[in-house]
């Protein structure tokens, strides 16, 4: 079976990711998994396919886009 899995945030996101990517790798799947660029060398390392996001996703956390999210009254906006 092929599975594709999707992270769209940190390293701490990704990681639980890698995970379940590895055993079920184990089990005889196909893994592909996408995230922000950053992440190909540490989703490589492990022999899952990798297919990048086209973000840096420290940059947005750097921009400070994230925390005005974060303290929005309305999270949407």
């Amino acid at each position: 079976m092929k599975i594709a899995m999707l992270s769209a945030g940190t390293r701490g996101d990704i990681q639980p990711l890698m995970a379940l990517g590895i055993e079920l790798k184990n089990l005889g799947n196909e893994i592909v998994v996408s995230g922000s660029k950053n992440f190909a060398d540490f989703v490589q390392s492990y022999g899952l396919l990798f297919s990048p996001v086209n973000i840096d996703i420290s940059k947005v956390i750097q921009s400070g886009q994230v925390e005005s999210a974060v303290n929005a009254d309305n999270p949407l906006k």
